[in-house]
């Protein structure tokens, strides 16, 4: 058997170990979803604009799951994220065909720019309700709007 310590590269702390109700120990590699990961969601009857989630101070967010659902209206849910000066659109739904029912869950780093909140944007009288799965990250691991635009 051999004795194995895994170490931070630069804490050189080493990985805790947690109480697992397993009777033996494993290793669990888990992402920042799964620690920080928060949901909200909200439910719109009326044409308008709703903050569905923001950064804190210069930070920005990652989302992780999306769940939207609407009825069969004149109109559409746009759902994008802005700064106040810069927007960029992640989708256009549209809810004159058919009622919408749509969910994914983000596979890659779906993060805004700094200070960017992601906003619903409703065309529609109906009932719309959209969650967010997401976390935050601090102005470290965040990019100003032009060096997050130049990565795409």
């Amino acid at each position: 058997m051999l004795k194995t310590i895994i170490t931070d590269i630069k804490t050189k702390n080493a990985a805790k170990i947690l109480d697992s109700p397993m009777a033996f120990k494993e290793l669990a590699v888990i992402t920042d979803a799964m620690v920080y990961g928060v949901f909200k969601s909200i439910s719109m009857s009326q044409g308008g604009t709703t903050t569905m989630c923001s950064p804190t101070g210069d930070g920005s967010v990652v989302l992780t799951d999306l769940m939207l659902t609407g009825d069969k209206k004149a109109g559409s849910l746009t759902l994008q994220f802005n700064d106040g000066t810069n927007t960029e659109i992640i989708g256009v739904f549209p809810l004159t065909d058919a009622p919408l029912a749509f969910s994914i869950s983000f596979n890659g780093r779906w993060q805004g720019w700094k200070s960017a909140w992601l906003e619903a944007i409703s065309s529609a009288v109906g009932n719309i309700t959209a969650s967010v799965g997401y976390y935050k990250v601090g102005r470290e691991q965040s990019l100003n709007y032009n060096d997050w635009n130049k990565r795409r």
